[in-house]
């Protein structure tokens, strides 16, 4: 059975005014080894898969979506879905359907805590779900384990909120998914204060 699961994506538009203007402060966003003894490298995420039984942040089943929605200047309207719409060896291929039509695939693999970006040969680990407050992987970072997601009246509470580099966070509610992305960008390309 499809699981309709209501999300959000909130595209933070700046303010034009000052676009001109030089230097306008936007504000803040957001061993010990024993003599003959060997030693071998640390284990990396893919060395080592630790058992997981925490909550689960980004539930991969074919069927579920997650329909989003730009929210700008108190307006909202459909933006896109996200469907798993199929699986093949462990591989979860995501349809992204625009609201214009236009479609795009994001293939995604799943290890104990471990979400991972499957392209071609490589892969990219972008969620860790047994990560802790300040934890980075790559250019991903959990700045908030505990986040209370609201929208039209509900509540999810012990989120993850994980920023992937400086323009970008995404929501994962637990059970549910990724509930909200972020994405911030300057068009006057404003440099903020040094503070």
């Amino acid at each position: 059975m499809k699981r309709l699961l209501l999300v959000m994506l909130i595209l933070i538009v700046p303010t034009l005014i000052g676009c001109g203007e030089d230097n306008v402060d936007q504000g803040e966003e957001s061993t010990n080894v024993a003599e003959g003894e060997i030693e071998e490298p640390p284990k990396t995420a893919e060395d080592a898969i630790p058992d997981y039984d925490g909550p689960d942040f980004y539930p991969l089943e074919v069927g579920n979506e997650w329909p989003y929605y730009h929210i700008s200047f108190g307006s909202e309207s459909h933006a896109f879905t996200d469907e798993v719409y199929n699986e093949k060896e462990g591989v979860y291929y995501i349809r992204r359907t625009w609201s214009h039509g236009a479609e795009s695939i994001t293939k995604l693999e799943k290890e104990g805590p471990y979400v991972y970006e499957v392209d071609k040969d490589q892969r990219e680990l972008i969620l860790d779900m047994s990560a802790e407050f300040g934890d980075f992987w790559g250019d991903y970072e959990l700045i908030d384990d505990n986040y209370t997601w609201t929208y039209r009246g509900d509540e999810i509470e012990g989120c993850f909120v994980v920023a992937n580099g400086d323009n970008e966070e995404t929501v994962y509610a637990p059970g549910v998914g990724p509930v909200r992305e972020t994405i911030l960008f300057d068009p006057c390309n404003l440099k903020r204060k040094q503070q």
